[in-house]
């Protein structure tokens, strides 16, 4: 009776141990939201690697978000024609040092909300002035301007938004996704 009792202890023991293991192995994988680095090229701390609209707003780009959110005006009778599947991911690569970005982000982020497109869906990635990124990988991407949205279904690439949309963000996704 008494072994049983003693690897009853040491059981316990080191099941502890493995889930203490496994959650700090997680911990040190998992990525942080809304890291800011100094980018000494841009002269500025920015978002670096995968961010959120809370990020977004906050600091100098969230400034500029809200002013340019706030004067965007969503042209709804497209909005209401534009049709969001449950397969649609998309990828948005900024950087919040880019005048363009300050501008067309917020845009961009408010035609999401008309279309109450799912932001579990959505990835939001901060590049350095360089285009590098600290732990998300942009490889494979091609990169070449930001703001780049990338529209995916069933993984695949449908479309990009490459720096200005061709019309507008609602024109524009609607083309992407109609075809």
């Amino acid at each position: 009776m008494y072994l049983c009792i003693i690897n009853t202890k040491r059981m316990k023991t080191n099941i502890t141990l493995i889930i203490v293991l496994i959650s700090f192995s997680i911990s040190l994988n998992a990525q942080k939201l809304n890291q800011t680095i100094f980018d000494s090229k841009a002269k500025r701390h920015i978002l670096i690697d995968r961010c959120d609209e809370k990020g977004l707003n906050s600091g100098k780009f969230g400034e500029a978000y809200k002013k340019s959110y706030d004067e965007y005006i969503v042209n709804d009778s497209i909005i209401k024609e534009i049709k969001i599947t449950p397969d649609l991911n998309i990828t948005m690569v900024i950087g919040t040092w880019c005048h363009d970005c300050q501008e067309l982000v917020p845009q961009f982020m408010k035609v999401l909300h008309a279309l109450n497109f799912d932001k579990k869906k959505l990835t939001i990635i901060g590049i350095s002035s360089s285009k590098k990124t600290l732990r998300t990988s942009i490889k494979g991407m091609n990169i070449q301007k930001v703001p780049t949205v990338i529209f995916y279904k069933h993984k695949k690439e449908i479309g990009r938004i490459i720096e200005y949309p061709l019309f507008s963000y609602e024109e524009h996704i609607s083309d992407i996704l109609s075809q």
